[in-house]
């Protein structure tokens, strides 16, 4: 009997070890650490013997870095992406917006020398010449436009900034959280000028960024989510949110230069967009809900 009790003793003593997971993260740029950061704080709150590497990859089309983690030849098995309901079937999904909502928030980038200035009758004016907005031939962001109304000229990624500067349409949707870092990467050119945001108008919709596994991988995604959910319960997940660099540049955008907001509706067929709780999207509409969670 005591040999039996020795050895159950010793089973779970070695277990966290035995079923420890290391959790390997892509990162293609440093302005994108703060991910491996959540994912450290996320499993570290789970428990157990785990840990996380940052697998630093090359600046390469997201489809090909998602399609690599799905068919199991990348170096990484942790990937973060906005939501699209391809990456929702193909792969396992950590149900945990890690901004909040905040990359839903869409400003407009426009050309410098726009001929009107855009106002939320002008998009649904059905008298008027309608405000077109540029999006990716399978972004999530084309169908939530289209099923608003609203006029949408799709193209390929690499398309788009050189046709907004050709005025094939007026605006180009993008993240508060990404706008300024893109539109300083464009150099004008033969295009003229670069691109600037404007300044009266954004569209707001659920969209986010999301850690995806391997289809194979749902109990390793579940103790992510698992962390999350109990760094949100326990009031940490936001303290260091809101102490993102990038977090309060966005936020600061949204302080300085209030916009009306035009909020547009989920299509039904996002279903895990749709079933994830209210409690983990904050409303970024008003200052006033977020002005006092930023640090100084």
């Amino acid at each position: 009997m005591a040999k039996y009790l020795t050895l159950l003793v010793w089973l779970l003593i070695s277990a966290p070890s035995a079923f420890a997971e290391t959790f390997k993260i892509a990162i293609a740029s440093d302005d994108d650490l703060y991910v491996a950061e959540i994912l450290k704080l996320a499993v570290n709150a789970a428990g157990g013997d785990h840990s996380v590497e940052v697998v630093r990859i090359a600046p390469i089309a997201q489809g090909r870095a998602l399609r690599a983690l799905a068919d199991g030849r990348a170096a990484y098995n942790v990937l973060y992406s906005g939501y699209s309901m391809q990456r929702e079937q193909e792969l396992t999904m950590v149900d945990f917006p890690l901004t909040r909502g905040l990359l839903g928030y869409r400003v407009l980038a426009v050309r410098p020398n726009a001929k009107r200035p855009l106002s939320s009758e002008a998009l649904f004016d059905p008298q008027g010449k309608p405000v077109c907005f540029g999006s990716g031939n399978d972004w999530p962001d084309t169908a939530i436009m289209r099923l608003a109304g609203l006029c949408v000229v799709t193209a390929a990624d690499e398309n788009l900034w050189p046709m907004l500067m050709r005025g094939r349409f007026e605006a180009f949707p993008r993240s508060v959280i990404e706008a300024k870092s893109e539109i300083a990467m464009i150099s004008g050119g033969e295009e003229g000028p670069p691109p600037v945001i404007d300044q009266n108008l954004l569209l707001a919709y659920k969209q986010d960024l999301f850690f995806f596994m391997p289809l194979r991988a749902k109990e390793q995604a579940k103790l992510i989510e698992d962390g999350l959910k109990k760094l949100h319960a326990e009031g940490r997940y936001d303290p260091f949110f809101y102490s993102i660099p990038i977090v309060k540049e966005a936020l600061e955008e949204l302080i300085t230069h209030p916009r009306t907001v035009v909020r547009l509706e989920t299509p039904k067929e996002f279903v895990a967009l749709n079933q994830i709780p209210e409690r983990y999207w904050y409303d970024f509409d008003d200052a006033s809900s977020f002005v006092e969670n930023m640090p100084n």
